[in-house]
Formats: C-alpha cells, structure tokens, sequence
C-alpha cells in the first residue's frame, strides 16, 4: 500500500468514526507533501549541481537547525544557543572529517548528506538522553563512581 493510500484510509476511518480529524489530517498530510517535495528539489539541486561543496553547505545548514532545537530542549544550560552550536558543530565536523580523511564514506552528496544528517539527528538526541540520566540519579562524567549497568 502506498503512502497516499494510507492517508486517504486514514482519513475515512476518522470520518466514519466521527472523530472530527478528518480535515487536521488532510492539512497535515498536505504540508507533509509540499515540506517532502521542497527538501526533494533541494536535495536535487544539491546532487546534480553543487557536489560535495554543496553537501557540506546543505550540512551546515542542518547543524544551524540542531542547534536550535538543542537550545529549546535545554533551556536551563547555561548560553544554550551558543553551548549547542559549537557542541554539534565541532563533534559534527570532527566525526564528518574523519570519516572523510580516512576513506570511511566517500566525498559525494549522496553519501555526505545522509551519513551527516544521521550524525547530527544523534547529537540532537543526546541531551535528553543525558538529562535523563541525570535526573534518574546516574552521573553520565567519566569521573563518576555511578556505575551505568
């Protein structure tokens, strides 16, 4: 089943069970198709006219975003925006670099752009992850005694 068939379902299961979502699921689907084939475009001029100078552009402009993300979720760190950028932008360019000096991924967009974006979407997660276990009790520093097991 594709994924227009799966909203159109969607869709008439809310109708038929009166759940007054039809429409909020009809917009959503909607922006969910123009945001898809904007980033597609992009994607496109990316891969067939920029190359790899283009990729670590599109790159940098995903960790402009994950920074803004992490500053919103964090918001009793210290300096949030400025801790965050250079947080992700300096573990994003380290893993990307080596990666790239020793041969790991090859120098094209279509492998810098999703290896990149896989690696900033897990600096963004780890925040959370830290005040979870921070508020669990666990001291994530190196230093501790708190064993993680």
């Amino acid at each position: 089943m594709r994924g227009d068939e799966l909203v159109l379902l969607t869709i008439a299961g809310a109708w038929h069970g009166r759940l007054r979502l039809a429409r909020d699921i009809t917009v959503a689907a909607a922006r969910a198709a123009l945001q898809l084939a904007a980033v597609g475009a992009l994607l496109l001029l990316v891969f067939r006219h920029t190359g790899l100078a283009g990729a670590i552009g599109r790159l940098a402009l995903t960790v402009l975003i994950a920074d803004r993300v992490i500053a919103r979720r964090t918001p009793a760190l210290p300096r949030a925006p400025l801790t965050a950028t250079v947080g992700i932008t300096l573990g994003t360019a380290a893993t990307m670099g080596t990666l790239l000096a020793l041969g790991v991924i090859a120098t094209r967009a279509r492998v810098v752009i999703p290896v990149g974006g896989m690696i900033v979407s897990g600096f963004i997660s780890l925040p959370g992850a830290m005040t979870g276990l921070i508020l669990a009790g666990v001291d994530p520093s190196p230093r501790s005694d708190t064993r993680w097991s």
